[in-house]
């Protein structure tokens, strides 16, 4: 079911504030949880009270050095309360006997840390635990939760499916409350077992303050790739995996190229982890070797890791990203706040952000002759491009900011805490 919006909240509810803890198990920033760190940042502190637990590997090296801490962006955000726990070891390349005597040694602290805990959210009165899904986020929030006796909200942010881990789909399935990037999303978890009632989908929000395209300019982009002003550019923003199609976007890239010489796509991200796709080692050799044999090396960039996503959508003319079953394309949302039209397939959580016709074009998914079809429309009627971005950047400013999803998981957070919003 939908969260209550904010004019639906009952002045009884509110005559108190309702207390949060958000838990972090990861020292380094992710895409999940820059999306709580944002939700944090924009609930209203006359309402609700937010607490953070972390991991106090985040305070240390080499996190510290690398400004890849968590903790840093905790630090930011105003009247938050932070509390450091232990989670145990990080994998990411440790050998395995490494591992396991890490992970030996930290389980005495562990227990120690949940115990003083559930003492601390008995003390402070907290409402609610709020964890992302991954294994030690979810089910270390859900084990506390029950300790401590208040409630737990899940917030799935991928496709609820059997590669989750158990302990995490277990925790997912048992939570007090779902909130779900998406209605599609909600849907598919629903299809699983979860109970209906306690799904609530709750689309992600950016804070538009830091996507205005009125204040970036992508003409240097354009330069360090030799673009000409008025050379049609297409840009995907998004890692290298097979789920996100970067290679139907280059088959389809040779029929747009055809008709426009000199068109460019840009492919801004890099692979994550190895990801074999027919017969090359990685997801990456695999689209270059599909450059290769197209013949499109002039029209197609690999760019890597890039900080100026804003200057690269300023110099783009259109976003695509045809990835598939995605719950929430944020890239898309970033795309659109900076008034690009967008390209992608009607897949997924795409279809609740991308209004097609109105802020881009959706097409069947795995087509790569439509795709080249929807790309080519926007190109050849450069009006019709920038009424789909003018469109897009009020869809983010009237349905998508950071504000909406605060004010949205907050009447969640009142139902689970006194029953009403």
């Amino acid at each position: 079911m939908p969260a209550p919006a904010p004019a639906e909240f009952s002045a009884g509810t509110l005559d108190r504030k309702v207390k949060v803890m958000f838990v972090f198990s990861r020292p380094t920033n992710t895409s999940a949880s820059s999306v709580h760190v944002n939700l944090m940042r924009f609930l209203n502190r006359d309402r609700v009270e937010v607490h953070a637990l972390y991991n106090r590997l985040a305070a240390g090296e080499p996190y510290q050095s690398a400004g890849t801490s968590v903790l840093k962006a905790l630090s930011s955000i105003p009247e938050t309360h932070l509390r450091e726990a232990e989670f145990g070891p990080v994998g990411g390349g440790t050998p395995k006997p490494q591992l396991l005597a890490a992970t030996a040694r930290a389980a005495a602290p562990a227990m120690r840390d949940v115990a003083r805990l559930v003492r601390y959210i008995r003390r402070e009165g907290i409402d609610v635990i709020h964890c992302e899904e991954g294994t030690r986020d979810a089910f270390y929030g859900l084990v506390l939760s029950r300790l401590a006796r208040t409630k737990f909200v899940a917030h799935l942010h991928v496709k609820f499916a059997p590669w989750m881990s158990r302990p995490s789909r277990y925790a997912v399935t048992h939570a007090d409350a779902v909130v779900t990037v998406s209605r599609w999303g909600g849907e598919i978890l629903r299809a699983a077992g979860a109970p209906g009632e306690r799904i609530y989908p709750v689309l992600n929000g950016i804070d538009l303050s830091g996507w205005d395209p009125a204040g970036v300019s992508g003409a240097e982009i354009r330069r360090e790739f030799d673009i000409g002003q008025d050379d049609p550019l297409v840009v995907i923003i998004a890692q290298l995996a097979y789920f996100k199609r970067q290679d139907v976007l280059i088959e389809a890239f040779r029929t747009v190229a055809d008709a426009h010489p000199r068109a460019r796509l840009l492919i801004v991200g890099t692979e994550g982890h190895a990801n074999p796709a027919h017969g090359h080692a990685t997801y990456t050799e695999y689209l270059q070797q599909r450059v290769r044999d197209y013949g499109l090396e002039r029209h197609v960039l690999f760019l890597g890791h890039r900080r100026d996503i804003k200057e690269i959508l300023a110099a783009a003319d259109i976003f695509a990203m045809p990835s598939i079953e995605e719950p929430y394309g944020l890239s898309h949302v970033e795309a659109m706040a900076m008034a690009r039209p967008v390209v992608a397939v009607d897949s997924g959580g795409i279809r609740e952000l991308v209004d097609h016709g109105r802020t881009g074009l959706l097409g069947p998914v795995d087509d790569a002759g439509q795709l080249a079809a929807n790309i080519r429309a926007l190109i050849e009627d450069p009006d019709r491009r920038r009424s789909m971005g003018e469109s897009a950047r009020r869809r983010v400013q009237e349905q998508l900011g950071a504000q909406r999803m605060a004010d949205e998981v907050e009447a969640v957070y009142r139902l689970m805490a006194f029953g009403a919003p």
